[in-house]
């Protein structure tokens, strides 16, 4: 565990996940804590119980909860100098008795005195849209006192609205507002926004930081543990191809495994590609053997008989279509087939398809304008052919592999899913954007 003490400041009005601050909260806390850090999350006094703020049920295991962030009726100062629209502070679940004083001075010292004594063993502090919303003015001065007094503090400011244009003429507490903060940099959702905020708190661009919102898609998808097991152990957010063949190893020759294989040694000269072999009845020496002789052509082939011995037999149904929904080809080789179901489950999981072009009963279910289809070996119903490639199967496989490939770059649907997984899982967004910002 990292010694640097890390606070995640919130004074949400509403705890639901529908509101977008939420979730970015967790995934932030997720992230941190995966890394070795320990956040500490600050909430309204008062709303640090499960039945009071539900979200708390959803924090990762073992987060501190701090209910420091005092309670108070907010106004908004977006005019100037007078409140206007009058807001109750969160949303009416706790009250506090006395609570109810809406001079600013006041609420600025509460803020102050509650939130100093424990701010000041921070090394970060991480804000969610404190110094951005025109009705956070007590919360946002307070934390300007305190990194006067507090220089040590590292500040993070999150911006999770557009830039406002910088008025001419600035009244304080509006001030406040478009007033750069010592020891900060502020932290907005795309390059397209840096520029605004520049010129909204008066710092140079370098101040303003870029970090996407992560997506957690093991969490979304509620996958199964190995799934998640497998995406954790090998980086599956990293490769632009994931490969799934679902095959028995007691018949993996006639199942077209090695096919399957030599297509994706072709397609790795195109590309990053990771295949994974969901391999069932795989407790047999036979079996054992075929791993070894396919890992000669695909040395970083996955396997899952090989992720605990309970698996050597086959998997959860579950784990075939987490698999499925997250890779983006899917072959089928096979040379006999009556009906293919993980075919049709792959269609599901919008997967390109490439399917044995000899097999009639697979072209069947997946007609020319469904798949890819590919002449291999084929022996089903008397009828058997044996392929000739011209002029060496090699050759033959790269050039399938190079259509295949321009098939996947003119798909947009196919290279969304592969975008968004390879630029917003938790990880990529941690090594690329969020650990330089922590690690400054």
């Amino acid at each position: 565990m990292t010694e640097v003490k890390i606070a995640i400041l919130t004074d949400f009005l509403q705890y639901d996940m529908q509101y977008g601050l939420v979730p970015a909260v967790l995934n932030q806390l997720r992230t941190l804590k995966k890394h070795g850090y320990d956040p500490h999350l600050f909430v309204v006094e008062g709303t640090d119980k499960p039945d009071i703020n539900p979200t708390i049920g959803l924090l990762p295991e073992g987060i501190t909860v701090k209910p420091f962030v005092p309670s108070m009726h907010l106004y908004d100062y977006k005019m100037g100098t007078k409140p206007q629209q009058h807001r109750v502070g969160p949303i009416g679940i706790y009250k506090p008795k006395g609570r109810s004083d809406t001079n600013l001075r006041k609420q600025v010292k509460l803020s102050e005195e509650m939130l100093e004594p424990e701010l000041k063993k921070y090394d970060i502090v991480i804000e969610h849209d404190i110094l951005y919303q025109t009705w956070k003015i007590p919360y946002n001065e307070a934390l300007r006192n305190i990194a006067d007094k507090h220089p040590h503090i590292r500040w993070i400011h999150w911006c999770h609205s557009a830039p406002e244009p910088r008025p001419h003429k600035l009244t304080y507490p509006h001030t406040l507002r478009f007033t750069p903060m010592p020891n900060s940099v502020w932290v907005t959702m795309n390059e397209a926004m840096r520029g605004g905020f520049a010129l909204q708190y008066n710092v140079p661009i370098d101040k303003i930081k870029t970090v996407y919102h992560a997506v957690d898609y093991p969490t979304l998808r509620r996958w199964h543990p190995l799934s998640t097991e497998l995406w954790n152990k090998y980086k599956l957010w990293k490769p632009e191809l994931i490969v799934t063949c679902i095959s028995r190893f007691d018949h993996a020759r006639q199942k077209g495994v090695y096919e399957v294989a030599d297509l994706v040694k072709e397609l790795k000269k195109l590309t990053s590609i990771q295949l994974i072999y969901v391999n069932s009845w795989s407790n047999t020496p036979e079996a054992d053997q075929h791993i070894v002789e396919l890992k000669k052509i695909i040395p970083d082939a996955i396997f899952t008989s090989e992720m605990n011995k309970k698996y050597r037999k086959g998997v959860p149904h579950e784990v075939v279509v987490d698999l499925l929904d997250l890779s983006n080809i899917y072959i089928h080789a096979s040379e006999s087939e009556t009906f293919s179901f993980t075919t049709a489950e792959a269609a599901f999981g919008k997967n390109y398809l490439v399917i044995n072009g000899n097999l009639k009963p697979l072209v069947e279910l997946m007609p020319h304008h469904c798949a890819k289809p590919v002449p291999w070996k084929s022996d089903w119903g008397g009828e058997e052919i044996k392929e000739k490639y011209n002029p060496d199967k090699q050759l033959y496989m790269y050039d399938r592999a190079k259509e295949i490939y321009q098939d996947y770059l003119n798909n947009r649907v196919l290279r969304a899913h592969r975008h968004a997984i390879q630029t917003f899982s938790p990880e990529a967004v941690w090594e690329k954007q969020y650990k330089p910002l922590i690690e400054g």
